[in-house]
């Protein structure tokens, strides 16, 4: 059974909770873990100390979206993620984007982008 270590603080950590969640995929939760500062354990599964990080039989993993890009292809599909290899594509770029973009006007606009339609009224 797969070993998510992480606080659910963490943004990045719910993110993968979410979606264990609905894809009613088994795992442990190690809840108690915190990267203030990585105790050996965490380290041991990402040398970089942050979380989320994951545990699967041997493999070791870092970083929330490919801990879900995994978690999709070996337990099954989750719903959150598009089947049409397009869309998918396209979901991952947004989800890479909008995890480095603070402001919020700006990813309404990506969001909107191309479909005619916009979040925000800018003016702009």
């Amino acid at each position: 059974m797969p070993i998510l270590y992480g606080r659910h603080l963490s943004p990045y950590v719910r993110k993968v909770l979410m979606l264990v969640e609905a894809g009613g995929i088994e795992i442990t939760h190690r809840n108690d873990i915190t990267p203030f500062p990585p105790p050996a354990e965490l380290l041991a599964v990402n040398p970089r100390g942050k979380i989320p990080a994951l545990k699967d039989g041997d493999l070791t993993l870092g970083e929330s979206s490919v801990i879900c890009a995994y978690l999709e292809r070996r337990y099954g599909p989750s719903g959150l993620y598009p089947e049409d290899p397009e869309a998918y594509a396209r979901a991952l770029w947004f989800e890479k984007y909008m995890g480095r973009v603070s402001d919020a006007r700006h990813r309404a606009r990506v969001l909107s982008a191309g479909t005619g339609s916009s979040i925000w009224k800018t003016g702009r």
